[in-house]
């Protein structure tokens, strides 16, 4: 096996190459930041030319670079079966969906939207408490802002999650009173009451995993 100077050849390993005609070897040797040989530790250390850094892997696993460019893979899943509010243009478009997207909903169980963006609608603004006590009756109710620090409550999400306008990172309107919209440390109290459990993130991992490929 010809090959150019290796940076790194490592050995004794489980190296799992993902290629279905040799999904697993013992060795591998890379240069320049790319795997270049692979193979048993004989075939690939024949090869390596003198001076190159050697690993003793001693048994260990190693699998080809996974590269998470800031998917929060998993929430990815779990937010693909809540109500998508992505691709709204108006506010009145995201209040629609979420009207609709309720009546899927069994009364008394939270109606969670995900992905609006206030800068891409024409009549910008904040989605508010009011707007979420018109669309989603019967339900406590949270929309997630495209960025993950606002959010915006209804007022019985508001009663369940016990806020006021004393909790920290709230919105107030100039009476002082509450107007839904979350921030920060506000926006991890209604994440946390609204946390999906095992079940629903094993089908978000799925759900994700098909997206993914």
């Amino acid at each position: 096996m010809a090959m150019r100077c290796l940076a790194s050849l490592f050995t004794n390993g489980r190296v799992y190459t993902l290629d279905g005609k040799r999904r697993k070897v013992r060795a591998l040797a890379t240069e320049g930041g790319k795997i270049v040989a692979l193979g048993d530790d004989d075939e690939v250390r024949r090869s390596a030319p003198r001076g190159c850094e050697k690993q003793d892997l001693r048994g260990r696993a190693v699998f080809p670079g996974f590269i998470d460019c800031h998917t929060h893979f998993i929430s990815m899943g779990v937010d693909s079966t809540t109500i998508d509010l992505s691709e709204t243009r108006t506010i009145g478009e995201a209040l629609a969906l979420l009207r609709e997207g309720t009546k899927r909903i069994p009364e008394g169980e939270w109606v969670i939207a995900v992905n609006w963006k206030e800068s891409g609608w024409t009549d910008g603004r904040f989605i508010t408490a009011s707007d979420l006590d018109m669309t989603c009756p019967g339900h406590p109710a949270v929309a997630h802002r495209v960025c993950g620090h606002l959010s915006s409550v209804n007022s019985e999400a508001v009663s369940v999650l016990g806020i006021s306008e004393k909790t920290p990172d709230v919105d107030v309107n100039a009476s002082g009173e509450l107007t839904g919209v979350l921030r920060e440390s506000a926006v991890s109290i209604v994440r946390s009451a609204t946390a999906p459990d095992k079940e629903k993130m094993m089908k978000g991992l799925t759900l994700a995993t098909k997206k993914a490929h």
